[in-house]
């Protein structure tokens, strides 16, 4: 392939993605000749941040080729791009010379969104910008790049709706944007190895093949090419790639094609002839969204890449350059508990599947989540007075105070205890124990309340001292304060999900929740909290009830716990990866983690499914 490029050198002098405006630029000879851009971004379903930005400076009124891409990582939330953090663009010209900007920014999930504006700067140009997804109807072939009548589908600035409004400035012409070949992709292949001839491999600014009368870079709106002929003009020893002609050619980089320069190509040709950087002898830089080798797979894979060959590309693959680690459920995790760690384990303290969490496979975990000193039952038929049968709530375990008439069995003794008829205040305390039953506070050895002149303790105790002035002492008979040094910390206080006992009961960080939909554990969800509040409902360890585990035997893969149900995100309403259909049951998600689109998402056995037989798609 041929690309044009001015002889004297680049009408660029430099281009800049920077996180503010006032980084540094480099060195220019008229740095007053600029395009500053201010780019903010549509929010795309299942994506969280943008990961980097492509910027393709086009010159459109010369013959010269235009300017190297440019990618720069920007990882960035959409929240962050559209409030304080917009991303920036410096352009730098060394004329005032016209040129068209097409800009793409590649968000976490591998999606694509666009913008593109045309300029004519004669000084410095400032604009803001809406990067948006491509519209099918007006980029038919998924090049980027909208065909005749459609070019305000990625001119776009901010602005209400969910694609903005159309710009008000910078609308390129068709005679200049527009794709001159906006035809849906027949044939699966790559533009370097077929030779540019698909609709996706033809818009302005493509590279060209030299001599095969395919106008790529719509210089002559789709009319007749006009290439140079095919010779090795970087000088890298590698001749340009010219079409093989009559029904037994070979394919682009077989030996023994004869260019048009009369050139015999031995070693592959050059997919770049103006870049003496890029040639089939070149290493592929992974990610960088260039075809460095002339493969014809830019970046290694598309955007992305698998630097570490374990069949996942950057953007899912956590640690991608480690083969060991990768998407995959808990058939990867390898777990950690405190010593010692269960025979079948290893502790690595390591994200080992990229679901965010670290050891969280279920043989890891401790046998008293909620630390109330009592192990979780197990078995089908669990005796609750000798075991805990909710170790989500340290208020519930063998030998706990069963408050009458709240609804939960805190002993696992019979149920609720019932309340004396005699205990109005349903404190616990009757009879001359109890000096008022209109209180629930007011008992023999309660907690004194030193701003108040009543005795709570119905005259068995004393305020003597209260450094933290919370009210209550440290001294006395029955409940006093725990923590004289934290005023949060007090007898009666709201007990929190937060490792401290804030009641100074004789439980801490219990729930006590009678609709049994929250608990309060250590959990790898807590992060570096010694433990941390968990719904019922969503936690995929805990998912419908306390321990019940959505992946209990590290071969079955549900990716969430939607309303206390283990199922497959990418399959809404659909089964349940519950177990039910097997023990090789699988989420499969909408792409494989390559690329590559998975027909039939959803739940499935792997060694049944004729539509995921083995592996997802």
């Amino acid at each position: 392939m041929v690309k044009r490029f001015a002889p004297s050198g680049s009408l660029v002098c430099s281009v800049v993605v920077a996180l503010a405006l006032g980084a540094s630029l480099g060195a220019c000879s008229t740095p007053e000749q600029s395009i500053l851009i201010t780019a903010r971004t549509v929010e795309v379903p299942g994506a969280t941040r943008i990961e980097s930005v492509v910027v393709r400076v086009i010159p459109t009124a010369s013959s010269a080729s235009p300017a190297p891409a440019r990618t720069e990582p920007i990882v960035r939330t959409f929240a962050e791009i559209n409030g304080d953090l917009p991303i920036h663009v410096a352009i730098h010209l060394q004329g005032p010379t016209p040129v068209m900007v097409h800009l793409v920014a590649l968000t976490n999930m591998g999606d694509r969104l666009y913008a593109t504006r045309c300029y004519s700067p004669n000084g410095v140009v400032t604009d803001e910008v809406l990067f948006v997804l491509r519209d099918p109807t007006a980029d038919v072939d998924g090049d980027g790049f909208p065909g005749p009548g459609h070019l305000d589908a990625t001119c776009r600035d901010p602005g209400a709706g969910p694609t903005g409004i159309t710009c008000d400035m910078g609308l390129c012409p068709a005679s200049i944007a527009a794709d001159c070949n906006d035809m849906a992709e027949v044939l699966a292949g790559d533009c370097d190895r077929d030779h540019g001839r698909e609709g996706r491999c033809i818009y302005p600014g493509a590279d060209t093949f030299c001599g095969d009368g395919v106008d790529q870079d719509c210089r002559n709106n789709g009319g007749p090419d006009d290439d140079e002929p095919c010779i090795d003009s970087d000088g890298d020893g590698y001749p340009a790639c010219a079409p093989p002609s009559g029904p037994d050619a070979g394919t682009v980089g077989d030996a023994g094609i004869v260019g048009d320069g009369g050139v015999s190509i031995d070693r592959g040709c050059d997919c770049a002839d103006m870049d003496p950087a890029r040639n089939p002898g070149a290493t592929e830089i992974c990610g960088n969204m260039v075809d460095d080798d002339c493969s014809g797979e830019p970046g290694g894979m598309g955007a992305y890449c698998d630097a570490d060959m374990d069949g996942f590309t950057s953007n899912v693959d956590c640690d991608d350059a480690n083969p060991n680690i990768h998407p995959g459920g808990l058939v990867l995790e390898q777990c950690c508990a405190s010593p010692p760690c269960p025979a079948d384990c290893m502790c690595d303290g390591i994200d080992n599947n990229c679901n965010g969490l670290v050891d969280e496979a279920a043989s890891c975990a401790s046998p008293d989540l909620d630390g109330d000193g009592h192990d979780a039952c197990v078995g089908a038929t669990p005796n609750c007075a000798t075991c805990d049968c909710n170790d989500c709530d340290s208020g519930i375990h063998p030998g706990a105070v069963d408050y009458c008439g709240d609804g939960i069995d805190e002993d696992g003794v019979a149920g609720d205890a019932i309340c004396d008829p005699s205990d109005a205040d349903r404190d616990g305390v009757i009879g001359g124990r109890d000096c008022d039953e209109g209180d629930p506070h007011t008992f023999f050895d309660a907690p004194e309340d030193c701003r108040t002149p009543a005795s709570e303790s119905c005259g068995s105790g004393t305020c003597t001292v209260d450094v933290d002035n919370d009210g209550y002492s440290p001294i006395g008979p029955g409940i006093i304060d725990c923590n004289d040094g934290d005023p949060m910390v007090h007898p009666w206080a709201v007990e929190l999900c937060n490792g401290v006992n804030d009641d100074c009961d004789a439980d801490g960080d219990e729930v006590l929740d009678p609709t049994n939909s929250i608990g309060c554990v250590t959990d790898p969800s807590c992060g570096m909290l010694p433990r941390c509040q968990i719904e019922f409902a969503t936690n995929i360890h805990h998912c419908g009830e306390c321990r019940h585990e959505c992946n209990p035997g590290a071969t079955l893969i549900a990716d969430q716990c939607a309303a206390g149900g283990c199922s497959c995100s990418t399959n809404p309403g659909g089964a349940a990866c519950d177990g039910s259909a097997g023990v090789n049951e699988t989420c499969c998600p909408t792409d494989d983690g390559m690329g590559h689109a998975v027909t039939f998402p959803g739940c499935f056995d792997l060694q049944t499914s004729m539509v995921n037989c083995g592996g997802c798609g």
